[in-house]
């Protein structure tokens, strides 16, 4: 076992890594062009309830809705309200992420493999 994780480990990183800007440029992409926060807080919520973990508290809410009222460039305000947006929804999704790596990282080895491109080799390599 430890040995199919060592030599799967740099198509795992490279995967997991590629997974990772994929997504969190999605995010920035969805939030730039219109997508609404409370969209992905009602979903995050129905999903917690239905694993039977309670909502979010009205205080968080509250201060949510003070942040996207006074905006004034777009309807979230400035990149760095986006930014922080996309990383929250980024990071509440790594279950999908790791699934994701853990599904794909054997076929993309079987690939890489088929055009001889030996990652673990490459990361044993010394400088």
């Amino acid at each position: 076992m430890f040995s199919t994780i060592r030599k799967l480990g740099p198509v795992a990183f490279a995967t997991y890594t590629s997974i990772s800007v994929v997504s969190f440029s999605s995010w920035m992409t969805a939030f730039y062009f219109g997508l609404e926060p409370s969209f992905v807080e009602d979903k995050m919520n129905s999903i917690q309830s239905y694993f039977g973990y309670s909502a979010s508290s009205d205080s968080l809410k509250e201060s949510h809705q003070k942040t996207t009222d006074r905006s004034s460039t777009s309807s979230y305000g400035n990149f760095g309200t986006i930014f922080v947006l996309s990383v929250l929804a980024h990071k509440l999704i790594l279950p999908v992420r790791l699934g994701l790596t853990a599904a794909l990282t054997p076929h993309i080895n079987r690939q890489l493999i088929k055009r001889n491109i030996d990652l673990y080799a490459w990361a044993r390599k010394k400088i």
